[in-house]
């Protein structure tokens, strides 16, 4: 059997959002991985569900709110407890479009570039601010 090279499709994104939600690589990989093989339903599904897993993480480990609380939250619920309008903005407009992308009827004109974008954003306010904690910490002792 030949083999192919599987196409590649990335998403980068800062460092730090790694140490802050863990199953985000995994599933942004796979994500990708999808993407590549041109399997853009799957691949929508798997960016809706790499901004869930970042939005509560992100609370949990940035914001110290309860794990099992939040864990069982809906997104649109933890969505509205991130105080940075910033960051509320992105992750609720990245949810939309990737809930288009997991159901039938699709309610918004934007697609899953543009879903992309606004995750990416999202990636770096995070990154920014788990930096300036740690700037905070190391210059608070």
């Amino acid at each position: 059997m030949d083999k192919f090279p599987v196409p590649q499709s990335k998403f980068e994104y800062p460092n730090e959002v790694d140490t802050i939600c863990p199953e985000f690589g995994k599933i942004i990989s796979q994500t990708t991985h999808a993407e590549g093989l041109g399997l853009d339903h799957l691949a929508g599904i798997g960016y809706r569900k790499s901004i869930e897993f970042l939005v509560k993480d992100y609370l949990i480990e940035l914001k110290s709110f309860d794990r099992t609380k939040t864990e069982k939250k809906l997104l649109g619920q933890c969505i509205q407890d991130i105080e940075d309008s910033r960051i509320q903005t992105l992750a609720k407009a990245a949810t939309w479009i990737g809930n288009d992308e997991t159901h039938y009827t699709r309610r918004h004109d934007k697609n899953i570039d543009d879903m992309k974008r606004f995750l990416h954003a999202l990636t770096l306010l995070v990154s920014l601010e788990k930096s300036v904690i740690d700037a905070k910490e190391f210059t608070n002792n």
